[in-house]
């Protein structure tokens, strides 16, 4: 009888190593979901973030130039009652600029040959 018992016993240590396998198991499949879970948004992060950079590198200032055609912008003023080419010269002239020149340039561009102006008359400035 003694030899059984210790057959029966050796038995038993069998049985709950093979049932403490699905145990093990099931213990380990959280981590594995959390694992693969992390991998998966490290992944999609990782996409993301890919075309993101390739879209800013090729072609995510497109914006920044659809005006830029490389016409000067025109800028012009409406003369009304009491202007003169030096008052619109001396408002309008660039920094470091000499309004005689200024207004040189300004009768240039609009082909006025006298300084005298009419009201409503458009003039573009240089």
């Amino acid at each position: 009888m003694y030899m059984n018992e210790q057959l029966l016993s050796k038995r038993e240590s069998v049985s709950r190593d093979a049932s403490a396998f699905p145990l093990l198991l099931a213990s380990i499949i959280p981590y594995r979901k959390k694992l693969l879970r992390y991998a998966g948004l490290f992944a999609a992060a990782s996409i993301i973030i890919l075309i993101s950079l390739s879209v800013s590198l090729l072609g995510g200032d497109l914006d920044a130039y659809a005006s830029s055609d490389h016409t000067p912008i025109e800028y012009s003023v409406e003369i009304v009652n009491g202007d003169t080419l030096w008052s619109i010269a001396s408002k309008h002239v660039h920094k470091g600029q000499d309004v005689r020149e200024y207004i040189y340039n300004l009768k240039k561009v609009n082909g006025l040959k006298s300084s005298l102006l009419q009201e409503g008359q458009t003039l573009r400035l240089p």
